[in-house]
């Protein structure tokens, strides 16, 4: 039990970084990003691709750029040019690149489903069980880059800048704040998590366009199970969905497509708890 124990914590770590990032885009702007998955989809291929071309340090570095850029081109479309016209309209507009993302890395990574090799080679003991260094980096990465996002938005200039458009945004452009910059760069930041996520989960999903671009129904539920405001709390049910998973896979193994059963149906329970809070024009 300690094994399923543990493996629910490294792909909730996970679930909690993908979260974050569509937590300080919702904050910022109050539209879901459904395109969350597929960019972090992209992320992951492009980091595979390039990796055995320029090593683990470039291929990150491109992967990263990548995803940052397709969170300019997203909030761009749904946020900026979709203003005015309700919020499900720029929802929707997420949803469409959400279908152009998975369409592209079909087309250029074809559809045959490939197992990506490790990122980091050798294996640590943990309570008695024998993790991959992936699996540990990962474990420690969601909580680790969680802080430094807390961090950075408490103690830095920017970051002030941007949780005052998230909690004041029209008295934050009172006082002179640039409200629209300020937004782009918010999903620039949550897409490069978004990528990161991916990057660091090629080694234990298969490299599959459907399979990575449904992390946004993992995400979307963590950031449900987090009140679609606090860090802390999106960290907390990305952990907590991991677990969920993993104990119902174990439990219930015969039964296909459990962990997004489990993952869609804590998405549900959290949007019907939080359907208040949810302002639809």
């Amino acid at each position: 039990m300690t094994s399923v124990f543990l493996s629910g914590l490294v792909v909730g770590s996970m679930y909690a970084l993908a979260g974050l990032g569509l937590t300080l885009e919702y904050r910022t702007s109050r539209i879901v990003n459904f395109a969350h998955g597929a960019q972090a989809m992209i992320a992951a291929f492009i980091f595979v691709k390039l990796r055995p071309d320029l090593g683990l340090v470039g291929a990150m570095a491109v992967s990263l750029c990548v995803a940052g850029f397709t969170g300019a081109v997203v909030e761009r479309l749904s946020v900026k040019m979709a203003a005015g016209r309700g919020a499900m309209n720029q929802v929707i507009v997420t949803l469409g690149i959400f279908l152009l993302l998975q369409g592209i890395a079909t087309e250029w990574f074809g559809q045959n489903i490939q197992y990506a090799p490790a990122i980091f080679e050798g294996s640590h003991k943990v309570f008695g069980v024998f993790l991959s260094r992936d699996q540990v980096v990962v474990l420690l990465l969601g909580p680790l880059v969680a802080f430094a996002l807390w961090a950075f938005l408490r103690f830095t200039p920017v970051g002030l800048r941007l949780r005052a458009v998230a909690d004041r945004r029209e008295q934050a452009s009172l006082i002179g704040l640039h409200t629209p910059r300020l937004v782009l760069g918010a999903w620039v930041l949550g897409s490069i998590l978004a990528g990161l996520a991916g990057i660091f989960l090629t080694p234990l999903l298969l490299l599959d366009p459907v399979v990575f671009s449904l992390l946004i129904i993992a995400a979307y539920a963590a950031l449900l199970l987090g009140g679609m405001e606090s860090l802390i709390l999106t960290v907390l049910g990305g952990f907590g969905l991991g677990l969920a998973q993993q104990i119902a896979t174990y439990n219930f193994a015969k039964v296909v497509g459990i962990r997004e059963v489990v993952a869609f149906g804590l998405a549900v329970i959290a949007l019907t708890v939080q359907s208040k809070r949810l302002e639809w024009t």
